[in-house]
């Protein structure tokens, strides 16, 4: 009876902190101060409302992260840049799984996590007509619930769930001939533009194009925006181009600070990206020496989106042996 009030008391008490948010997993990124299971054991209370509402994607997640951030930076986190971030994967082997991050930049990792241009402020021309078929597909392809795509995509960058869908398929020939003529005025909005969501979408419509190297080196540039969507989309356009695109020249120099950017988009994004973008022993040596000590650290985080990318970039700039890993990234320090 002994035995079995000890068992029952340890899994009320011994629960993992993801466990008791009722997360798949939980990381914290990046400090060193405090750990998440002392995080979780203070903060509960705040964490865990916010985690369920964030996983099933309720409105009352922007309330209760901004309640749980405030509590966090008035005690532990005091100083540092904090926020939350959860994501829910909708496919493959980890369908309906929630990963949880909590944020961290510390004060004195600003002038190398959060480098980033100033907001922009001006308002170029804008082609609506193209961003109405734009905004149209994004909307047509919620509706229909397209399932992901699985042909091959036929321009530098494609969506999940792509064009295959019925409801789709008529979009793709429209953008195609439309942005050609648009390339420009596109460049301009994600340099320029004000308005982030237009810089965002406008990066994945310059994927519609015919110039390929104008892409890379719009979206190379656009790494260093200040917001973190279009951060993401120019990373996905880049790895996109690297993964399918073997003629065009995608440089790992703006890559590899993103790496270890203030979200968890940020990371993974640039991780997969740079795990496609190791083309020769130079680039591997690169990586090595700008990145080794973090990817070993990566490895060893919960959530699959960073831990997954990085443990390809060792793969392939170590070797498949996880015990060699840490001699290989050593010897290049």
């Amino acid at each position: 009876m002994r035995s079995m009030l000890l068992l029952i008391g340890c899994a009320a008490g011994c629960a993992t902190p993801a466990a008791r948010l009722g997360v798949n997993g939980l990381d914290v990124w990046q400090t060193n101060r405090v750990t998440a299971a002392a995080l979780v054991e203070r903060h509960e209370g705040s964490l865990r409302p916010w985690a369920a509402a964030a996983c099933a994607q309720r409105p009352e997640l922007f309330a209760l992260k901004d309640r749980a951030v405030t509590e966090l930076t008035a005690a532990e986190l005091r100083g540092a840049e904090v926020s939350l971030s959860a994501i829910v994967f909708r496919g493959g082997v980890n369908a309906g799984h929630c990963y949880a991050t909590i944020e961290v930049v510390e004060p004195e990792d600003r002038a190398q996590r959060s480098v980033f241009r100033e907001d922009p402020t001006g308002h170029p021309p804008v082609p609506e007509a193209l961003f109405a078929t734009w905004n149209a597909y994004l909307e047509t392809s919620e509706r229909v619930a397209a399932p992901i795509a699985h042909t091959p995509c036929p321009v530098f960058h494609c969506l999940s769930r792509g064009f295959d869908h019925p409801a789709l398929a008529s979009f793709l020939p429209n953008l195609e001939a439309a942005v050609p003529g648009h390339e420009g005025e596109l460049r301009l909005i994600v340099l320029q533009h004000a308005d982030a969501e237009r810089r965002a979408a406008a990066l994945f419509l310059l994927a519609h194009g015919h110039d390929g190297p104008g892409l890379v080196e719009v979206a190379a540039g656009a790494l260093t925006d200040p917001n973190s969507l279009v951060r993401n989309n120019a990373a996905r356009v880049l790895g996109a181009i690297v993964e399918s695109h073997p003629e065009l020249s995608v440089p790992l120099g703006p890559l590899i600070p993103l790496a270890n950017g203030p979200t968890t988009t940020d990371r993974n994004k640039a991780l997969s990206a740079i795990s496609n973008a190791i083309r020769s022993d130079a680039d591997r040596l690169v990586v090595l020496d700008r990145l080794g000590p973090l990817l070993l650290r990566f490895v060893r985080q919960e959530n699959p989106l960073v831990r997954d990318p990085a443990r390809r970039i060792l793969e392939r700039a170590c070797g498949s042996d996880e015990r060699t890993w840490r001699r290989c990234v050593d010897e290049r320090r």
